[in-house]
C-alpha cells in the first residue's frame, strides 16, 4: 500500500474563539485552518486563530479580566470577594 503524500492536507481545528482543538489530517466537523507540514509537525497549542492566521501566544501578551459566562464568580458589587454567584470573570488575552 502506497500513500499519496502530495494530497495530504494538514489542518488545525479550532473553536469559535480561536482556541486550538487538535491538529489532524482527518476530516472533522469543526472549524479548521489548512496549515503546512512544518506547522503541523510543531503541533503548538500556545496559539490562537484570528482572521485565518495563527498567532503564537507568549507571556508578553497582555491579559485583562472581563465579565463572562465561565470563570471565577464574585460578588456583583465587589470583584475581590469570591462567591457562588452568576457574576463571573474570565481572563482575556489582548492580542
Amino acid at each position: 500500500m502506497q500513500l499519496d503524500v502530495d494530497n495530504r492536507e494538514y489542518r488545525l481545528y479550532y473553536t469559535k474563539t480561536g482556541s486550538p482543538i487538535c491538529y489532524s489530517m482527518e476530516e472533522l466537523d469543526e472549524l479548521y485552518l489548512v496549515i503546512d507540514a512544518v506547522q503541523y509537525a510543531a503541533g503548538k497549542y500556545n496559539v490562537v486563530v484570528k482572521d485565518n492566521k495563527i498567532i503564537e501566544l507568549d507571556d508578553t501578551v497582555p491579559e485583562k479580566l472581563v465579565p463572562g459566562n465561565i470563570g471565577t464568580s464574585t460578588l456583583p458589587n465587589n470583584v475581590m470577594v469570591i462567591a457562588d454567584t452568576d457574576y463571573c470573570w474570565e481572563l482575556k488575552q489582548c492580542y
